[in-house]
């Protein structure tokens, strides 16, 4: 006969069992009676947002400031050498355009209409294309009022510099659809957050009432299935009697998985007891002991 001292005791039923690991001591999910957002759920959803907000400043950033300042530098460098080419042509005092949009347009027509472009039409082409990309094909940016002046000042800036990147036409617009995609995807992942802290399931052990955050509640004897088929995705749909499915999300809502076990223990302990031995198959062999 066994030491009853040295014997385990059976679990008594409503009573907290406490386990150890590391040596800090772990409450049994059993005797807590509200949901929690589970911490590994939290940690994704903090990991999406912190990758959306980087996504949406990034993109803000280069869409307000990088990209513009980019575009203006091309705006600039290619106005030297409009300038350059009209006093080439002798049309340096005449140089002022007091209607950009429509000289573009002009331009645009007698390029498509096969006509031939000389260097001077070419060189005002590109800097109207280039203040169109920076929404600058105002007048306020295309009239010079001293145009030998302005090409002296373009000198110095650009004499031995290299030539700047040109923006594309998407360029800009790119950058606010990634500006739009990492805030939106921001606040769409506040929200399912802030959805899921609005949602508490409460638990009482010793009925194994579960009761859900619209307020209805069901135990064990009100289940003629647990369909288990999405398990692997953390999901788990309970059948009632009554014939209406209820779909949990156990990765979000902690203890809510251990409840659900809990209550199917009792609900079908032919179906557990036949799971068992499969389970422990598939487990570890735990390391021999030595000494």
């Amino acid at each position: 006969m066994s030491d009853p001292a040295s014997t385990p005791s059976a679990p008594t039923p409503g009573v907290s069992q406490p386990r150890s690991s590391g040596g800090a001591v772990e409450v049994d999910p059993l005797t807590l009676t509200e949901t929690t957002l589970h911490k590994p759920w939290t940690r994704k959803m903090l990991i999406f947002a912190a990758i959306a907000l980087i996504l949406g400043a990034w993109g803000l950033y280069d869409a307000i400031y990088l990209y513009p300042k980019r575009g203006r530098e091309d705006a600039s460098f290619k106005q030297f050498k409009y300038l350059e080419q009209a006093d080439a042509a002798g049309r340096l005092a005449t140089a002022s355009i007091d209607d950009p949009a429509e000289r573009l347009e002009g331009l645009k027509a007698q390029a498509s209409g096969g006509s031939g472009f000389d260097p001077l039409s070419q060189a005002k082409q590109s800097w109207l294309v280039s203040l169109s990309r920076v929404g600058m094909l105002t007048p306020e940016h295309s009239k010079i009022a001293e145009p030998a002046r302005s090409l002296t000042d373009l000198r110095k800036v650009w004499s031995g510099q290299d030539k700047p990147s040109e923006l594309a036409f998407y360029d800009l617009p790119f950058q606010w659809f990634v500006t739009v995609t990492g805030f939106g995807g921001l606040i769409w992942v506040l929200a399912k957050v802030v959805a899921a802290r609005g949602r508490t399931y409460r638990w009482e052990r010793a009925s194994q009432r579960l009761t859900l955050p619209g307020g209805r509640s069901i135990v064990p004897g009100d289940l003629a299935e647990v369909d288990k088929r999405k398990w692997h995705k953390f999901f788990v749909t309970l059948s009632t009697k009554s014939g209406e499915p209820i779909k949990l999300d156990l990765l979000k809502f902690y203890p809510l998985e251990q409840w659900v076990l809990d209550m199917e223990r009792t609900a079908f302990p032919e179906a557990i007891e036949a799971e068992e031995p499969a389970a422990a198959a598939l487990a570890p062999e735990a390391p021999a002991q030595s000494g």
